[in-house]
């Protein structure tokens, strides 16, 4: 049974290939608002330290333990916030496909943001906030 429906609005027009502009979530299931994680190993080490890839799928795969922990999986995930310490297109490019890459489909609302500076020290390149509705 599905209980997010993802929503393009069709006066808009962007491709289907777009993440969708809102995730309408059914009011009767648990919302899950999920602190920003990272790539990060049971002992708190960065994993995947100076690749942008590697942090997305580090993070990405410690959201789905969460998740998991709590009776969902990735695709529960509705809505996700991709946050990378980079101001280069490159760095933004690999985050995102990266993460289309292990959401699959179908894509929730996404944003993916350019920063400075991440908690958890230098060696730190991606953090992923993610919003979450489970079954």
């Amino acid at each position: 049974m599905v209980f997010i429906e993802f929503f393009r609005s069709p006066t808009r027009g962007f491709p289907p290939t777009e993440p969708p502009d809102a995730a309408v979530v059914e009011a009767s299931r648990q919302l899950v608002l999920l602190s920003g994680v990272q790539s990060v190993d049971a002992d708190d080490r960065v994993v995947g330290e100076g690749d942008v890839a590697a942090q997305v799928r580090g993070a990405m795969l410690n959201i789905e333990n969460i998740l998991v922990d709590l009776g969902g999986s990735l695709s529960s995930v509705a809505r996700a916030v991709i946050y990378v310490r980079s101001n280069q297109d490159e760095d933004m490019n690999l985050a995102w496909n990266t993460y289309v890459e292990v959401i699959g489909d179908p894509q929730p609302a996404a944003t993916l943001v350019g920063v400075t500076l991440l908690g958890g020290g230098s060696a730190m390149l991606v953090e992923i906030e993610a919003t979450a509705v489970l079954p």
